[in-house]
């Protein structure tokens, strides 16, 4: 009998936040625009070894507009968020200081 953990960890997008030779923030490309689908309730986990902040300072496509190390789950997309191939929530990464800015499109 299936626990349908392999469903919730497929839902899991899990964004992993390394830094460069200058300790500046990196994802890898396919990060740097995230897409969400909201019809299958994917979140977003962030991964550092670092301490980090998320801030969404245009609007956050999710109940929350700030995330840290220990808050590192987006939880779902807001209902009202509408699918947008034009609109890109963009946010910060921000790891002592030092300023990654990749962003979140919404599917369905």
């Amino acid at each position: 009998m299936s626990t349908g953990t392999g469903m919730q960890e497929e839902r899991i997008k899990k964004v992993v936040i390394t830094l460069d030779n200058q300790g500046k923030p990196q994802v890898d490309k396919e990060h740097e625009v995230v897409v969400l689908n909201r019809l299958n309730n994917e979140e977003i986990l962030w991964i550092s070894t670092e301490p980090f902040r998320i801030d969404f300072m245009e609007g956050s496509p999710f109940y929350e507009d700030q995330f840290d190390s220990a808050n590192a789950y987006s939880g779902l997309v807001r209902r009202s968020v509408l699918k947008s191939n034009d609109r890109i929530y963009k946010y910060t990464i921000d790891i002592k200081g030092k300023i990654l800015d990749p962003g979140i499109k919404i599917d369905p």
